[in-house]
């Protein structure tokens, strides 16, 4: 790539300097989408199992509220975790390519 050229591909933008990516809108992002769709179906378990006057026993209430609490935090914390890491694996490669392509072509 010569210097100050660029190529968009997409959402992504390369030049010779720096890369540089627009992210999709938070509200059409497809994890938000499953998100809006599972959400309400959490909702109505939690609530019919822990609604004040349920026939279900305390053990089985306890671990409602396990599951939910450690399948809530575990969802969250991997995907912002897995999402910002193989983020910065790709622009760390994106990076990688362009240095090479612009040392192979001042050869």
């Amino acid at each position: 790539m010569q210097p100050g050229k660029t190529l968009v591909l997409g959402s992504i933008t390369l030049t010779q300097e720096k890369v540089t990516m627009d992210p999709p809108k938070e509200t059409k992002h497809p994890a938000m989408l499953v998100t809006y769709l599972l959400l309400p179906l959490v909702y109505a378990v939690v609530g019919f199992v822990l609604w004040p006057g349920s026939l279900y026993p305390p053990e089985v209430k306890t671990m409602v509220i396990t599951a939910i609490v450690s399948g809530v935090l575990g969802t969250i914390v991997g995907f912002w975790m897995g999402t910002s890491l193989g983020s910065s694996r790709k622009t760390d490669a994106m990076n990688a390519a362009l240095n090479n392509a612009s040392q192979g072509e001042s050869k």
